[in-house]
């Protein structure tokens, strides 16, 4: 039940395959074209191309879909994966499809078929053809929208500490390095910013995207600025879900360097004075002077809301905000409250704005997590009780307990799934 109240958003719009055109047929017809393919399939290439045509076209539709499983069909569709060029990116296109259902049967069923396994072999094959890592990378995306798929893709089971998360780093470090594609073209690593989205509603998932060793992060804020929605929407989530580790904000502030990553977007073309400048991140005063009126907001509303509500979360604590006060986000998020058509977003850019100009006299001493609990019971208890408030909270506990955290603001999940979003 917690788990999908934290991924309610994913499920709105994942990725799904179009199809040429949509077929209807019967239960008992996909039946007989699952058993043909099934016992023919195997000495007919011919046969399986077409089969595999008819399987994406039937799964247009809900029916189609539901009937595909009952009758088998992706136990085909997963050895098709390997099959010649035509086939296996039917059968990939048509189990991103019976996977954006987000049905656990079916994402459990094709995990104890070692789906993972395959994506990763079609995924890290060199001569793969984007189009075809592309929907791999649908797939895992779609299939990690769940907490079982995320851990799976985490190899979280694995005895080995070395192989945990591996892939996920391959992954997440082809990201990282690609982007750069030209217009017409595939961009075949997008997809893994819906998976970076996802995973980072685990614990493991925001530990291995925060380990000082790998770096990926700070590698990924820069996709920010991708002209990608499906990226920008993925990284910006995953930045928000870190930010709800308050022991690593003085991480995120001074090393990441993560508060004028998550400006930048927000800026638009109003000018800043002398003031509003002196003290901002020199970095970001380039990129805004370079830009000068030309300079265009982030067009996605749920990204601007989820940037907002990542800087939101660096308010909770007392140094955050005052190092948020010394970079002069102040102004930036004035001026993007001013133009935000959006309630939600305007709601989360008050917050902020009023939290920032509050000063030390008013009583900005304190951390926000809420009151602390208080116990009626003798020194023991009191001691217990100590202990329960030293202890970090969890980050749900803190959207909870937190007076500027409304309580449907939940981790950021993926709306273009092809792991599908957070907020």
């Amino acid at each position: 039940e917690f788990w999908q109240s934290l991924s309610y958003r994913r499920s709105l719009s994942p990725t799904r395959r179009p199809m040429a055109a949509q077929m209807s047929i019967s239960d008992d017809e996909v039946a007989e074209i699952v058993q043909l393919a099934t016992t023919e399939g195997p000495k007919n290439p011919e046969l399986r191309k077409m089969g595999s045509e008819a399987f994406l076209a039937v799964s247009d539709s809900e029916h189609g879909r539901r009937s595909l499983f009952a009758h088998g069909a992706h136990k085909l569709l997963l050895k098709w994966t390997a099959d010649i060029e035509v086939v296996s990116v039917n059968a990939l296109s048509t189990l991103v499809n019976l996977s954006a259902d987000m049905f656990e049967d079916r994402v459990a069923a094709m995990l104890e078929l070692r789906a993972l396994d395959r994506i990763h072999e079609v995924a890290t094959t060199p001569e793969c053809r984007p189009e075809k890592r592309d929907n791999a990378m649908a797939l895992l995306a779609n299939m990690t929208t769940g907490e079982e798929g995320a851990r799976a893709s985490m190899q979280l089971d694995n005895p080995d500490p070395v192989v945990r998360g591996q892939r996920l780093r391959q992954y997440i470090a082809s990201f990282a390095e690609s982007g750069d594609v030209a217009e017409g073209e595939v961009d075949s690593w997008q997809h893994i910013g819906s998976v970076i989205q996802n995973i980072s509603q685990l614990q493991e998932g925001r530990d291995l995207l925060r380990r000082r060793s790998t770096n990926l992060l700070p590698r990924l804020l820069p996709h920010l600025e991708s002209p990608n929605l499906v990226r920008r929407r993925g990284v910006a989530a995953a930045a928000k879900n870190c930010c709800y580790e308050t022991s690593d904000h003085s991480w995120l502030l001074d090393e990441v360097g993560i508060v004028p990553r998550l400006l930048l977007p927000l800026a638009g073309p109003e000018p800043l004075d002398g003031v509003e400048r002196e003290g901002m991140d020199a970095w970001l005063l380039e990129q805004l002077d370079a830009a000068g009126e030309r300079k265009e907001r982030e067009p996605d509303v749920d990204v601007r809301k989820t940037l907002l509500g990542a800087i939101q979360l660096l308010c909770t604590e007392k140094a955050s905000r005052q190092a948020l006060r010394k970079s002069r986000a102040y102004p930036i998020v004035k001026n993007c409250d001013t133009a935000e058509p959006d309630e939600k977003a305007k709601e989360i850019a008050f917050n902020i704005i009023n939290f920032l100009v509050r000063d030390e006299e008013e009583g900005d001493n304190e951390d926000i997590l809420g009151p602390s609990s208080a116990t009626a019971g003798g020194a023991a208890e009191d001691a217990a009780a100590a202990e329960v408030q030293k202890a970090d909270p969890t980050p749900q506990e803190m959207a909870d307990r937190s007076p500027i955290l409304n309580k449907d603001d939940e981790f950021v999940s993926h709306e273009g799934s092809a792991m599908n979003q957070v907020d």
